[in-house]
């Protein structure tokens, strides 16, 4: 059911296990043993026939990474991304320097392709 904003929050929970599910290539039924829960767990919440737990929502942030807030972040986000920026706050000023101007020729490249 959408709310006001026409918005499906369940509909929207769905497809963001699905997306996390698939980045890592992992089964619905190999999710589910990896965080602790039935074989069919994960695929019943992707299908709409069960409603996840928030222990279960939790869980799965926890094994993917990610914050509770990244999950339901209405916004698209890309796993990578988070692996990225947490691999960003390791190096030194200099390198972030060096790895600025690298995505900057980069892009610029990319255009004139």
């Amino acid at each position: 059911m959408k709310n006001i904003d026409g918005f499906d929050e369940k509909e929207f929970i769905r497809n963001r296990i699905f997306y996390l599910r698939n980045s890592k290539n992992y089964s619905a039924r190999n999710l589910s043993f990896e965080l602790g829960m039935s074989s069919e767990y994960v695929n019943q919440a992707e299908n709409g026939r069960l409603t996840p737990s928030l222990d279960f929502i939790i869980n799965l942030c926890r094994f993917f990474n990610i914050s509770i807030f990244d999950f339901f972040n209405e916004q698209p986000f890309v796993l990578e991304y988070k692996e990225f920026l947490d691999e960003l706050k390791k190096m030194s000023q200099t390198n972030l320097q060096l790895l600025l101007q690298l995505a900057k020729a980069l892009n610029k490249s990319e255009k004139i392709l």
